[in-house]
């Protein structure tokens, strides 16, 4: 009976839960669905959100282009729901957070990029967000400050979601989903994918579609966020970078400089080389971007000679990229020089700067007569790029070709933008502040110091010369913690400005004090009269603010177009009265322009600038393809056509020849500089200086890395781990950072008296790398036996490099005081430190030999932080250069 009774009672137990597991699929199947759909509610509302809080935030309306990064923003969601949808619970908590994140931070990222440079940062330069914080951290911090609502505006998706699972109310992230949301999640996708597509499709054959900005791989960065957002124009960019080749293969002909077949064109009319076929070019390659190209080139319209033609022919030509220039400075009373370089010789009255920032860019349209690729596959510089190509039309090159010398000089360290390399294959012999020129480096460096330290070089050579100049004295932050703005305070301290603009003039001093230095060198060796002086920016001075340069230039100036108005100095003396060209003309323009006045041989078809003193086309190129003419001006961003007057009527035909011309010129660029063209045309090979002193270390990815890594190596002041990686994200050691100073001081005799009593055994004797360097700290009491991590391999820390580089300092007789009053208060306030440590670190800080923005507040929390060997480097360079000048 017992037995018969449970029996029953477990067949009942059985029924009853099988009822209850029926019942209860329902709801669970209800709630999976409720969680699939807050799911993509809350990836879709993020994408959304963020999308147009940046377009926001950076345009100051929703416009009409606000339509498409919205559905960019679902279809980014719905991606992201689909991604999270079958993961277990943990990983899907991790998963959904960072997608939020990484969408979130590279919003702020593009947002205070664009607070700084004025535009957007594309993938391609990612990698340097290391170098900008470490080395424009003061801007960084500043444009932070400027947008920290909006910034605060843009963390709200990821705070909320964070919140959220904090408060275990996130269930969107803790349920596990099943196939059927998946499949629901793909249905989505596949719907907004469609629809987004169907979209573009439709007006795909518009002039300024949609469709256009995002399948064209030559659309910039700053176009492609405004129409189609910061998630389309990633996943596009990334897609070019990884899955695709070089830019732009086919060049979009424009009617405004193309022939209907074929031409042929006498060089005793046209700026051509007759011996180039580009047809028989074409029929000689099985390359698509040089056949391309040269099937582009073979309908291309020469420009003509012109009564200027040769008129420098025997003249010397000094030209000079300057750094963050403006005109707006100049004046007769403070700047003389200037003022009269300006009003001498080729006037042009309507030049405008290509470049919103990046001096690489701008230096290499000005010195290839080209535009760098912007395109969406760049993964480098193009002047990298074209540090192996071959170059003819290059002024050095050019001009060496007709029996000048050419000289290059940058007033900061020549493996800065690989300038060693890219301006030797230019054709110059090429020097630098840290190789060749007997100067001081600094932050900026001195233009006065580069001058004097190269000009006699070549000016008393008997033989025409050639002289090119990339300034480094203009280059921000504008304040009195600018190297050049503290030496030249007091010429501009009474001048009716806004500090950050009387420093921006001040630095600016440097350069004018360099052309009269200059101008009377000159004229003390007899060749002032046959000397044309080029002078033009490398980009608009970003560092100073929209209202601070409209403060500057005395009138409210508009950010499209006229902010970029600039000058194209072209001093002629000896003309009879000045030539006035009222033609709109930009960077690109002036090589053409100067290679016909020096009557160099050369074909107008292979560059994307045009001679402003031929008769023709003559166009303003800005860099997102913005344009002026004399009829009207284009906005590239709004694509918006605006007339010179009101009786000015511009046909839309008219327009689209001209945008179709200006990319053309973009397509053109490319092709060239991404296929080496000129080597096809004239069968040869890189025409380049000598590139035996290059140095790759294949771990260095960032130039300020280089820059310190590869001064300090050519000294012989450091070894790299093997010959092809320096290995500078390791821990800096205390035997090999005494090792450095130990060099630096041309390593003297020493011996082993001082060593402690037990420094030395088996792994550590004479026979060690650092044996005599360890030698000579102990006895030259660098290093001291009470020094706390005073063994060969203890880490170095940065209070530890602070103190070795002042008792170094104090070694080499240089003065090391510093303020009392400041030094007690920061005893007070970090009483761990010992005096000695908070003494070498506030000197440190004031000589900026731990960084050029370096904050004393941080510098002292980070007292025992170890540091790499990157940062070894970066200590000890600025201890040879930029304030001592010891063992350079």
């Amino acid at each position: 009976m017992l037995k018969e009774k449970t029996s029953d009672v477990s067949m009942t137990n059985t029924n009853q839960g099988s009822g209850t597991a029926a019942e209860a699929a329902v709801p669970m199947s209800r709630g999976l669905w409720n969680t699939w759909r807050k799911n993509l509610l809350l990836f879709c509302l993020t994408g959304v959100y963020v999308e147009l809080c940046l377009h926001l935030c950076v345009f100051g309306s929703m416009d009409r282009y606000a339509g498409y990064p919205v559905l960019f923003g679902l279809l980014g969601g719905a991606l992201c729901t689909l991604v999270v949808s079958s993961l277990p619970k943990v990983l899907r908590q991790i998963t959904g957070v960072f997608l939020v994140a990484a969408q979130v931070l590279l919003a702020e990222v593009q947002l205070v990029y664009h607070c700084i440079f004025g535009d957007f940062m594309p993938v391609s330069q990612i990698g340097m967000g290391g170098n900008v914080v470490v080395n424009f951290n003061s801007q960084l911090l500043y444009g932070i400050r400027q947008n920290l609502l909006k910034i605060l505006l843009l963390l709200l998706p990821l705070i909320a979601v964070i919140l959220c699972l904090a408060l275990r109310r996130g269930q969107a992230l803790k349920l596990r989903l099943r196939w059927k949301q998946t499949m629901a999640s793909s249905a989505v996708l596949l719907a907004l994918l469609l629809t987004v597509t169907g979209l573009m499709y439709v007006g795909r054959d518009n002039a300024f579609s949609v469709y256009r900005t995002f399948t064209n791989v030559n659309t910039s960065t700053d176009s492609s966020y405004k129409k189609i957002g910061m998630l389309a124009t990633t996943a596009q960019e990334l897609r070019y970078m990884l899955f695709s080749g070089s830019g732009s293969i086919m060049i979009t002909p424009s009617s405004l400089n193309m022939s209907d077949v074929p031409r042929t064109y006498s060089s005793n009319s046209y700026n051509v080389i007759e011996s180039i076929d580009f047809t028989a070019l074409a029929d000689s390659t099985d390359s698509d971007i040089l056949k391309a190209t040269d099937e582009y080139l073979s309908n291309a319209t020469p420009t003509r000679k012109n009564n200027y033609t040769g008129l420098l022919k025997d003249y010397n030509l000094i030209t000079i990229c300057a750094e963050s220039f403006c005109p707006w400075f100049i004046s007769e009373e403070l700047t003389p020089t200037l003022y009269k370089l300006s009003h001498t010789g080729i006037l042009f009255e309507n030049y405008y700067g290509t470049f919103q920032s990046v001096t690489t860019n701008g230096e290499y349209t000005m010195c290839m007569g080209l535009y760098p690729d912007m395109s969406r596959t760049k993964t480098d510089s193009s002047f990298n790029v074209a540090g192996t190509n071959y170059l003819p039309f290059c002024l050095g090159n050019a001009l060496k070709g007709m029996g000048y010398q050419a000289w290059g000089y940058h007033d900061y360290i020549g493996d800065f933008y690989n300038r060693n390399i890219t301006h030797a294959n230019m054709g110059y012999t090429f020097k630098a502040a840290d190789s060749g020129l007997a100067m001081k480096i600094d932050w900026p460096s001195s233009d006065l110091e580069m001058m004097e330290a190269s000009i006699d070089d070549y000016i008393n050579s008997g033989e025409p010369f050639h002289a090119y100049y990339m300034t480094f004295s203009g280059h921000y932050q504008y304040n009195w913690d600018n190297a050049m703005s503290a030496k030249n305070r007091d010429a501009v301290k009474d001048l009716p400005y806004s500090e950050p603009v009387k420093a921006y003039i001040a630095c600016n001093l440097e350069l004018e004090y360099a052309l009269e230095y200059l101008m009377q060198r000159l004229e003390q060796a007899g060749v002032a009269d046959k000397t044309c002086i080029v002078l033009t920016n490398d980009h608009y001075p970003y560092g100073l603010t929209e209202d601070e340069y409209n403060e500057l230039a005395g009138q409210t100036l508009d950010t499209t177009f006229e902010k970029y108005r600039n000058s194209f100095i072209c001093y002629v003396p000896g003309l009879s009265e000045n030539i006035v060209v009222d033609e709109y003309c930009s960077t690109a323009d002036i090589l053409p322009t100067l290679l016909n006045l020096f009557g160099v041989d050369y074909d107008s078809r292979l560059l994307a600038g045009t001679d402003v003193l031929s008769s023709g086309l003559h166009v303003a190129v800005l860099s997102d393809k913005s344009f002026l003419t004399k009829t009207f001006r284009y906005d590239a961003g709004t694509e918006t056509v605006i007339p010179a007057d009101e009786n000015t009527t511009v046909s839309d035909e008219l327009a689209e020849a001209y945008r179709l011309y200006v990319d053309s010129r973009f397509q053109l660029s490319g092709n060239i500089l991404n296929s080496d063209y000129y080597a096809h045309v004239f069968s040869k090979e890189s025409s380049g200086g000598s590139l035996a002193d290059t140095v790759v270390f294949t771990d260095i990815k960032s130039i300020f890395n280089q820059a310190s890594v590869l001064y300090m190596y050519r000294k012989g002041y450091v070894d790299p781990e093997t010959p092809d990686t320096f290995g500078g994200k390791a821990t800096a050691r205390l035997g090999e950072f005494v090792d450095v100073l130990y060099r630096i001081a041309g390593r003297p005799e020493t011996d082993n008296t001082a060593l402690p009593a037990d420094y030395e055994n088996e792994e550590f004797n004479a026979a060690h790398p650092y044996y005599n360097a360890v030698c000579w700290a102990y006895q030259t009491r660098l290093l001291r036996q009470n020094d706390p991590n005073a063994e060969y391999d203890d880490k170095v820390d940065y209070q530890t490099a602070c103190v070795l580089i002042r008792r170094y300092a104090i070694m080499a007789g240089v003065d090391t005081g510093v303020d009392q009053t400041q030094l007690r208060q920061l005893l007070r306030d970090a009483p761990d430190l010992g005096r000695e440590a908070v003494k070498a670190m506030l000197w440190c800080d004031e000589k900026d030999i731990t960084t050029r923005d370096s904050n004393l507040d941080e510098l002292l929390a980070s007292a025992g932080t170890p540091i790499s060997r990157y940062q070894m480097t970066s200590f000890l360079i600025y201890l040879c250069t930029y304030e001592l000048d010891i063992g350079s």
